[in-house]
């Protein structure tokens, strides 16, 4: 666990995405944004900004890796997560060996049942009965849903052979079939 300055976060977003262009889910006091992060942009819908003194967590992420930030009291702290294994067909589809650790895939589904196209190329996915509307950095069209994203659950065993998960991070955004979404929005 690596500690951080406020005033370094931005910076470190942008390090992190040097080479690439990342998904970012940014968690407030009062709201939770999704966007597209890159070496020198960070883009959420609308007028929304990227707002140092409401962070409570931040998630940057793509299929590569995951540079997580959170905030315990006062002080931020943060780890990067990046994977870089060789998928063995012979093991089940849900389930990567990453060296000597073991990776549990899951794809969660996201609540929203209807799209609204929004400025550009975003998208809103709703849900009405449950309050849920979620701005996507992403062209989706209604045959795309239901919209997954894509979780890598690392686990091992205690001495006693108890499974124990330690950490997990977010790699994308998916449609339907499982074809990983992509964002013309930078």
């Amino acid at each position: 666990m690596n500690s951080i300055d406020i005033d370094k976060i931005k910076s470190l977003i942008h390090r992190f995405c040097e080479s690439r262009c990342c998904n970012i889910l940014l968690q407030k006091d009062y709201e939770v944004l999704l966007g597209i992060a890159t070496k020198d942009t960070i883009c959420f819908y609308g007028d929304n900004k990227f707002d140092e003194e409401h962070i409570i967590d931040i998630r940057v992420f793509d299929k590569n890796g995951e540079l997580h930030i959170w905030k315990i009291n006062d002080d931020f702290y943060y780890r990067f997560k990046e994977d870089n294994f060789e998928i063995d067909n012979n093991i089940d589809h849900n389930e990567r060996i990453l060296k000597d650790k073991k990776i549990f895939v899951e794809y969660p589904i996201v609540f929203g049942s209807t799209i609204e196209k929004a400025d550009g190329k975003w998208t809103i996915l709703k849900e009405r009965e449950r309050g849920i509307k979620i701005y996507f950095p992403y062209d989706i069209s209604w045959e795309q849903l239901p919209i997954r994203y894509k979780v890598y659950n690392y686990y091992d065993f205690d001495e006693d052979g108890i499974l124990r998960f330690y950490d997990a991070r977010l790699c994308g955004f998916f449609d339907k079939d499982f074809k990983e979404l992509e964002s013309e929005i930078i």
